[in-house]
């Protein structure tokens, strides 16, 4: 008799919390960063950016190794949506919010965060859309 397992516990809630938590840690530590350090030379800002999103995609695939591939758009999407919802308020109040960033920066701010979430959807969906290696038939 083979023991009963149960069927995995879904990842989307677990994920929503973990995305709600990152977005809420980035969003207070860019209000307090420093002026300064929020302002780098264009060089420096565009190699940042670059390395920041190929981390991204770094982390998202390290966090869905444990997730089975079927649910791993689904736990992508719900990390995502916290942080895209708290983006919009962020964004349509971002002289309140942040008073250190360069005023007028609301729409580089709002397409920076866009991207971010685009790449963390790129990579998870693709990762869960992969296909097995086929295996070779032994006869």
């Amino acid at each position: 008799m083979s023991p009963v397992t149960s069927p995995p516990a879904d990842p989307a809630p677990r994920f929503a919390m973990l995305g709600f938590a990152a977005w809420a840690v980035a969003t207070v530590a860019i209000r307090l960063a420093p002026t300064a350090a929020l302002r780098p030379p264009l060089p420096v800002a565009i190699v940042a950016l670059a390395v920041s999103l190929l981390g991204l995609a770094a982390l998202i695939r390290l966090m869905l190794r444990r997730v089975a591939r079927h649910d791993r758009a689904r736990a992508i999407a719900a990390f995502v949506v916290p942080g895209m919802l708290g983006d919009g308020l962020t964004t349509a109040c971002y002289a309140a919010i942040f008073p250190n960033l360069p005023a007028g920066g609301q729409g580089m701010f709002g397409a920076l965060m866009l991207a971010g979430y685009a790449v963390m959807l790129a990579v998870g969906v693709a990762d869960a859309a992969r296909r097995e290696p086929l295996q070779p038939i032994e006869g």
